[in-house]
């Protein structure tokens, strides 16, 4: 009877310190295998840096770091956000406003010509009636 109970009571530890979790940190960039942290417990210990070091720490790693040419695009890709889309309206209440679907093709029209009345009458408010795309650009 005495080895049974050592039996049950080995298989009991070996199972009690399988169920115990380690702190484990799962970082999947994109770039190639994910980067995985696994937390010493016990042994590590906060580290207080000063204002130089933590600078100087920032510095270098901002040098290791190659820029991305399109960071909005870097960033889209990095969080999984697709590009922004869509169709939007805007009104001074409400601000800007995502609509379900394109607007008709009968608006575009409408919209066509208030842009072109709204834009001659700007060139008139500048002095340069007509096409005044000249007095748009910095002198």
């Amino acid at each position: 009877m005495a080895p049974r109970r050592l039996v049950v009571a080995v298989l009991f530890l070996a199972l009690s310190t399988m169920c115990s979790t380690t702190p484990v940190v799962r970082l999947d960039t994109g770039q190639g295998q994910p980067l995985i942290h696994i937390a010493r417990t016990g042994e590590s210990k906060p580290v207080e840096l000063g204002e130089e070091e933590l600078t100087r720490a920032i510095a270098k790693e901002a040098r290791r770091m190659k820029p991305s040419f399109n960071p909005e695009k870097a960033a889209r890709e990095l969080f999984e956000v697709p590009p922004r889309s869509g169709w939007y309206r805007y009104t001074q209440r409400e601000g800007v406003v995502p609509l379900d679907a394109s607007p008709p093709a009968s608006q575009w029209a409408e919209v066509a010509v208030r842009v072109t009345q709204e834009y001659l009458r700007f060139c008139e408010a500048v002095g340069k009636p007509g096409d005044c795309r000249k007095a748009l650009r910095k002198p």
